[in-house]
């Protein structure tokens, strides 16, 4: 999947079962971030492909933002 964060684009590549953000770290894709916990937003990508691989946001992503796109790595599930 591609992501943009903060005018950089990243492709991941799918890992079921974890989180966006552990699985662009795991690969080598360094992605700001701080508390892992979907509290701080820092984590906040915009997706530009794959979308379909991610679960439905979770409360903590649809109180930060409304936008479709936009998702907290941390949160966001690959499935």
């Amino acid at each position: 999947m591609q992501i943009e964060q903060q005018g950089k684009t990243f492709t991941v590549q799918r890992t079921p079962g974890v989180s966006l953000l552990d699985a662009a770290l795991g690969q080598g894709v360094l992605l700001d971030h701080k508390c892992k916990k979907g509290t701080c937003g820092r984590c906040m990508v915009t997706v530009l492909a794959g979308a379909h691989l991610l679960a439905p946001k979770t409360r903590r992503e649809r109180e930060k933002t409304d936008q479709p796109a936009k998702r907290l790595a941390c949160q966001a599930q690959i499935q």
